[in-house]
């Protein structure tokens, strides 16, 4: 992944003083137009955008503080297509980040294959408190919020037998 110019200007004006945070929301894939692509600072869209959805969450790597995880999820229905290619985008539809993406097929359930793909992207920032996040309006939990967000208990077990 490399922040575009464009993505530049925004984390640049977010650090000044008084600056608004770069409020990541989307992330797009795209198939190259068939072959793979090469991410340039100039980007300003994928080259062929084939889906695009809210981001469903975005962390700060526990190892590396100015690391930025962005996670999105391309549900079964979605497809098919080849991705080699994705993008982060702020609220107001600015391409942020780009990158290229190992080829990798997206199938649908009519092909025989039911396949949602999880992509994590890192994005690696000055600083991460320069950065905010946008659900999309379908977001869910992953295993891992769950766990880190709610405590687990212990629940009984009856079994019913035939007597």
């Amino acid at each position: 992944m490399i922040v575009t110019l464009a993505g530049q200007a925004l984390f640049a004006a977010a650090a000044a003083d008084g600056g608004d945070p770069v409020v990541m929301a989307e992330m797009a894939f795209g198939d190259g137009n068939g072959g793979a692509i090469t991410p340039l600072e100039t980007a300003t869209a994928l080259t062929n955008e084939v889906y695009r959805d809210g981001l469903q969450s975005a962390t700060i790597d526990p190892d590396n503080a100015n690391w930025l995880v962005c996670k999105a999820v391309i549900p079964n229905e979605e497809g098919p297509f080849t991705i080699r290619e994705v993008g982060l985008y702020d609220a107001d539809g600015v391409l942020v980040a780009i990158g290229d993406y190992p080829a990798t097929v997206k199938n649908v359930t009519a092909m025989g294959v039911q396949t949602s793909i999880e992509v994590d992207i890192v994005l690696v920032v000055s600083d991460t408190a320069n950065v905010t996040l946008a659900l999309s309006d379908d977001t869910f939990a992953t295993q891992a919020w769950v766990d880190a967000n709610f405590a687990r208990k212990e629940v009984p077990l009856f079994f019913y037998g035939l007597m």
